[in-house]
């Protein structure tokens, strides 16, 4: 047990007290945008945005610029997603009704993960030119020859995540499935490369989605017996 603790902490030795702050601070918004999820609560975005905010931060100072524009794009998908809950929110403009995807939205979804997909690793692809300050002789180190398995996996899960990203705007309960299959391979892969909070926090993201899912279905289930009981 002893040697787990200081596997997952012997990463932070190198890190500010600030850095790892802000870390868990990012992790705890995190945790609490997933928990206003499952309650189909307009909460979640605002909550969202500061966990984005702050890991677009730290991975920017990482030097991670993949991870760093990909939290951009959440932040962005957030601020999005505020608005069209906002807009077709209940009268008391915090909770939402949610539906099924339909094959038109998984269609949509393909596309949206082979274009995501190209995109992070098109990021990846420039990565030595970016983390060298866009220097002449960081430009010319960009290529795919520095591609590890690593890459691959982080483009695919950011894909499904940005897939995940999009059926939650649409209030789609399809989009739990999306964060469970993403958060499962995050748990690892965060220990990995050394985010022993972030890991912990995917861990508890997996359990959450898992509920997610089942609060969303239910509430789903209960609005379609409802329209039934109108309807005799």
């Amino acid at each position: 047990m002893t040697d787990i603790v200081q596997y997952l902490l012997a990463p932070y030795e190198s890190y500010t007290r600030a850095q790892i702050i802000v870390e868990s601070l990012a992790a705890v918004f995190g945790v609490i945008s997933v928990l206003l999820a499952q309650r189909r609560h307009i909460g979640i975005f605002p909550t969202g945005i500061v966990s984005t905010v702050l890991y677009t931060y730290l991975f920017f100072r990482w030097g991670m610029y993949g991870e760093t524009i990909i939290n951009f794009y959440y932040t962005a998908m957030s601020i999005y997603g505020w608005v069209l809950w906002y807009q077709q929110a209940d009268t008391d403009h915090v909770h939402v009704q949610v539906t099924w995807a339909d094959k038109r939205d998984w269609l949509w979804a393909a596309v949206v993960w082979i274009a995501s997909f190209a995109f992070v690793l098109t990021v990846y692809y420039f990565r030595p030119w970016i983390q060298d300050g866009f220097s002449a002789a960081g430009w010319t180190q960009i290529g795919v020859h520095h591609f590890g398995w690593v890459d691959y996996l982080d483009a695919s899960i950011a894909a499904v995540f940005f897939i995940g990203m999009w059926f939650q705007a649409q209030r789609k309960i399809d989009s739990w499935t999306m964060w469970i299959v993403g958060d499962v391979v995050m748990v690892p892969l965060m220990l990995y490369k050394g985010y022993g909070i972030t890991s912990l926090q995917y861990a508890i993201f997996v359990v959450l989605a898992v509920q997610g899912l089942m609060a969303w279905k239910r509430s789903e289930r209960q609005r379609a017996q409802m329209l039934q009981a109108q309807a005799a």
